[in-house]
């Protein structure tokens, strides 16, 4: 008999993926490393613990908009240490602040009319 419907003689087929798929149903393959211990995070930072959170938000900011804003590339140790600094305007806080100033006045006044159209909810105690 050439074929036989016995759990022994079934192949097993590979049904194929159809991509785009959710991440965690992608199978590492045997090459893959195993990463079992994840790095501890940082806290070497000059800036409390508590504020973090918002460094690492306003210096994401900078660096994402930094084309649109025409602001050079620098790194976070560069804005922590900035942000840092007690003698004295940092030359890269005045350069981000002005950057900002210079889009919300250029824009002639639509982020303050998109402002003041928008509803405001009442809040009643």
């Amino acid at each position: 008999m050439l074929f036989s419907n016995s759990p022994e003689h079934e192949e097993h087929k590979e049904i194929p993926v159809k991509y785009p798929i959710d991440d965690l149903l992608v199978k590492p393959s045997p090459d893959d490393p195993v990463f079992s211990d994840r790095p501890s995070p940082s806290r070497d930072f000059n800036v409390p613990m508590h504020c973090v959170g918002n460094l690492l938000m306003v210096w994401d900011f900078c660096t994402s908009f930094g084309k649109q804003l025409h602001l050079s590339p620098y790194s976070l140790e560069d804005f922590e240490n900035a942000i840092c600094h007690k003698d004295g305007n940092a030359v890269l806080l005045v350069e981000s602040h002005a950057a900002l100033f210079r889009v919300l006045i250029k824009d002639d006044g639509e982020y303050t009319s998109a402002v003041q159209k928008r509803s405001v909810k009442k809040v009643t105690i």
